[in-house]
């Protein structure tokens, strides 16, 4: 009665979550949603009794504005991780390949298996990046599909535009790749790709972007997906429908209309990510019991820092959450640390200098 194979598939585990600690696990941002946002989730409460927008709705038209697109180029959906999941739907058929770099969001092999798709993991580098050339070699004619997280998550490091352009020309156009950029908000201007330059010069390739992190979103699931209008129309086809909430899809217009509200907590959030790795770097690894250099701390570009901890990893996590602080623990490859204000960093800091 119930597909077999689903017993072996694992479950996605979420960071913990607990009243009376510090929750530095979910790369979630500690403060609300946008003033803006609350107050739309507040009208659109009053519209419940009626079903939300799907296809070409106020939403869709706003991120069109946003990036100079058409309609039929956008796609919005319950989250960018729902969206991969139409996408891997409308471009796997069972035994097609999904191709990523690992360790990366875990939600990739789980999602490419509920679609009957192989995931396909490529270690990466040395440098905790992805490894371009290993994936372009590990294309075979059963891949479908390939996910760049990009910064990645859990590393925070950052494929630049230059490299994305060179691997595409080793993609093949039947391919289809999707930029998987949840945290390129907090991505240094300099650094930023033009995804939409990459999507106008290589029609296989898309971009999701999601309203979770900076916007303060996460509990209302809203994001979407850029591309050409073939892409587009299949994730329509693979859509749960009415999947986004009215609340949330007027809360994600009202965050679209509040640019300098976002750019203020971006700009809160950055100077914390290098106040943290610079103390990792220039005190914790040198006075500690912990196994780490400076190259097990890669540079973020996300709202999060990556402790390649490896067999330690259990150990760290268990001694913060002694001192009510949670973190997030990959098994034996490393933790990962969300990076919020200036008092959690301070608490933080304060608590790993008591565990070094």
């Amino acid at each position: 009665m119930i597909r077999p194979d689903l017993d072996q598939l694992p479950t996605y585990t979420p960071g913990k979550k607990a009243d009376d600690a510090l929750v530095l696990a979910s790369n979630e941002t500690s403060e609300p949603p946008l003033p803006a946002a609350i107050e739309a989730i507040t009208s659109a409460a009053h519209t419940l009794n009626r079903y939300p927008h799907m296809a070409t709705s106020p939403l869709h038209h706003a991120i069109a504005d946003l990036h100079g697109v058409a309609i039929n180029e956008v796609a919005i959906g319950c989250g960018s991780s729902s969206l991969l999941q139409q996408l891997i739907l409308a471009t796997c058929k069972d035994g097609d390949e999904t191709l990523f770099a690992w360790r990366s969001f875990e939600a990739y092999p789980i999602l490419s298996r509920i679609a009957g798709a192989t995931p396909v993991a490529v270690p990466l580098d040395a440098h905790h990046r992805h490894d371009l050339d290993a994936m372009a070699d590990a294309i075979t004619d059963k891949t479908s599909l390939i996910i760049l997280c990009n910064p990645n998550n859990p590393t925070g490091t950052l494929v630049t535009e230059d490299e994305l352009e060179a691997f595409f020309t080793r993609v093949p156009e039947r391919v289809t790749v999707c930029i998987d950029e949840a945290y390129l908000d907090y991505t240094d201007d300099e650094l930023t790709p033009d995804s939409l330059g990459l999507v106008r010069r290589h029609p296989n390739v898309c971009f999701a972007r999601t309203f979770s992190k900076c916007y303060g979103l996460a509990g209302a699931r809203v994001g979407y997906m850029i591309g050409t209008p073939e892409i587009i129309s299949a994730l329509n086809r693979t859509q749960v429908p009415f999947s986004v909430s009215t609340m949330a899809h007027d809360a994600a217009i009202a965050c679209l209309n509040s640019p300098e509200s976002k750019a203020e907590r971006v700009s809160r959030t950055i100077p914390q990510r290098h106040r943290l790795r610079d103390f990792l770097i220039n005190e914790f690894i040198h006075s500690s019991r912990w196994n780490l250099t400076e190259y097990d701390i890669p540079e973020s570009q996300a709202n999060f820092l990556w402790l390649n901890l490896g067999g330690q990893s259990d150990a760290f996590t268990e001694a913060l959450g002694k001192e009510h602080i949670l973190v997030r623990c990959f098994s034996s490859d490393g933790v990962r640390i969300t990076v919020t204000n200036t008092d959690e960093t301070d608490q933080l800091i304060s608590t790993l200098r008591s565990i070094a």
